[in-house]
């Protein structure tokens, strides 16, 4: 029974983060630039676990996309959020 308490305290205190960040050598803006029409998607899964306490931080770095696709300068970026359980 004591233990539970500390679980539950935990639980509501654990949090990790999702940290995006670009160390390709051209540029990402989350505003509209001329020129760029292409459009493309791309999903990833951060997985927590613990309730959020595992990982306490997750990297996702654009370079990746960027050399992937080819692309030469990204804009009109858009970040989204999906709960899923």
């Amino acid at each position: 029974m004591r233990w539970s308490r500390y679980l539950i305290i935990f639980a509501l205190l654990s949090c990790s983060t999702v940290e995006f960040k670009n160390s390709s050598e051209y540029p990402v803006s989350f505003s509209p630039r001329p020129g760029h029409i292409d459009q493309y998607t791309h999903e990833f899964v951060a997985e927590h676990y613990l309730w959020g306490s595992l990982p306490n931080k997750i990297i996702f770095d654009f370079k990746h996309i960027i050399d992937e696709l080819e692309l030469s300068s990204v804009a009109s970026l858009e970040i989204k959020k999906d709960n899923r359980l």
